[in-house]
């Protein structure tokens, strides 16, 4: 769907805008009402939210392509503590 969806073909670029736009706002809001304008890590919450949807689409099309890599959880929150400066769990 992302793949028509940035080709202005399919009705799904307009869904596609407004779940990112939705999502977006939505950690946002969340990472400023927790860390402020800068996380720990140094980034706006601005620039976390956006690494993080590129980083969470990045990880399931990975997976889609070879579903039997099993680090991806172990991966994602190591990626995470770095974006928001905190101690992986």
């Amino acid at each position: 769907m992302l793949a028509e969806g940035v080709t202005g073909a399919a009705p799904a670029q307009q869904y596609l805008h407004d779940h990112y736009e939705t999502m977006q706002a939505l950690m946002i809001a969340q990472l400023t009402e927790r860390y402020g304008e800068r996380l720990p890590s140094g980034l706006s919450p601005r620039a976390a939210a956006r690494a993080m949807l590129a980083m969470l689409d990045g990880m399931q099309q990975q997976w889609l392509l070879d579903g039997e890599q099993d680090d991806y959880p172990e991966i994602m929150r190591d990626v995470l503590s770095v974006l928001l400066g905190s101690t992986p769990v």
